[in-house]
């Protein structure tokens, strides 16, 4: 069975990451000098509550592998694995390669024809041995782990009542909200790290159960909608007021946007429950779209980097900029990274079949499953 409300949530949800990123350029504009050659004046709450506003997106994505595979029976852990291998694994280390080397690209071109000094070659490598090959790639490595935890969650899930796991999920979300918000982390696939977002796996099975009981109405859904969006508007204006004051994206305030502040994950919490609410016909469209969402996710970023350094960053950037640029840009980024997303799978999948590196790759890692079929509710 299909659930198309959830098709329609992640596409929303993605185009909302998009938003995140290319506001992002905006929003630390605003603090640093070195984004467009002088600080960006003017649109703060504009700029803080485009970059605010899309915040739920990755919980989203977190809470719908939860609300889907912890539901699941298990019944090889090997094929489990090998699933989710070919699936996510095999696409995150290869992208983790080119998003490594198109950074070491970067840095060389500023050490060759820039001056740059030429210790800046180390920072990509650095990078990657933190998780954090790309700014968006953090998201991937967590994912992998929380994928190798499922097997565990799904056993004890199987050894409690519903209200039980319930309360566990509940209350095992409300520490990890507390403790990402009074702790400091270095590596980004630290195991802690890891666990902090489990909380979304457990919210995001919690809440579908919980919306599958719930009698739609058009009228909960809107009211769950916009009070997720009222949550994240207040958390925008709140940063605003600070950007406007001269304060930096990256004090204190900063944490009022991250998945596990409090106020973000009742924002998440509710619109992913206004969703599953939601009754949806099936839409060729949206349904295209969520089918390349994982690829969209890992091209989107390279995308709005070349944008932003061949055009906006040397285009724009004058107050009032940012009224156009922004959603322009959501949309030329969002776009460009479907028509790439169609066009890699093809040739992957081609190539794949006369080399079989996803097989050998499997092999290494003792893992082998000689059917593997796509899940209804996964999307790639």
């Amino acid at each position: 069975m299909r659930y198309y409300n959830y098709d329609y949530l992640r596409v929303i949800a993605m185009l909302g990451i998009v938003l995140l990123h290319v506001s992002a350029t905006y929003m630390h504009g605003i603090t640093d000098s070195s984004i467009f050659g002088h600080r960006y004046e003017g649109d703060y709450w504009y700029i803080a509550i485009a970059n605010t506003l899309p915040r739920f997106a990755v919980p989203i994505f977190f809470m719908l592998s939860g609300a889907f595979l912890l539901e699941r029976k298990i019944v090889s852990i090997r094929e489990f694995y090998a699933r989710r291998w070919r699936k996510i694994g095999m696409y995150t280390a290869l992208f983790t390669l080119a998003y490594f080397l198109y950074a070491f690209a970067k840095q060389s071109v500023n050490v060759l024809f820039r001056g740059g000094d030429i210790w800046l070659l180390v920072n990509p490598v650095e990078d990657l041995l933190r998780g954090q090959a790309f700014y968006h790639l953090w998201f991937m490595y967590v994912l992998m782990g929380l994928y190798l935890l499922t097997p565990v969650m799904v056993w004890i899930k199987t050894q409690l009542s519903e209200e039980v796991f319930t309360r566990l999920g509940v209350g095992g979300s409300i520490l990890a909200s507390i403790s990402f918000n009074t702790s400091t982390h270095l590596l980004i696939w630290d195991v802690g790290y890891v666990l902090y977002f489990l909380a979304f796996f457990f919210l995001g099975h919690i809440l579908r159960v919980k919306a599958g009981a719930h009698k739609n109405t058009k009228v909960h859904f809107t009211l769950f909608i916009l009070l997720g969006g009222a949550l994240e508007t207040a958390v925008g204006y709140a940063i605003g007021c600070r950007e406007a004051a001269g304060l930096s994206f990256h004090d204190t305030a900063h944490n009022l946007s991250e998945p596990l502040s409090p106020l973000i994950m009742l924002a998440s919490c509710a619109i992913f429950y206004g969703f599953g609410i939601m009754q949806c016909h099936k839409s060729e469209l949206i349904d295209m779209v969520s089918r390349y969402s994982f690829s969209i996710f890992l091209f989107h970023a390279l995308v709005w980097d070349v944008l932003s350094l061949t055009l906006v960053r040397s285009h724009f950037g004058q107050c009032g900029d940012a009224l156009y640029v922004i959603p322009l840009g959501v949309v030329a980024v969002f776009l460009i990274s479907l028509a790439l997303s169609i066009l890699w799978e093809k040739f992957w999948k081609s190539l794949d079949e006369k080399l079989g590196v996803t097989d050998s790759s499997l092999r290494l890692l003792h893992l082998k499953v000689a059917d593997i079929g796509g899940d209804k509710n996964f999307r790639t």
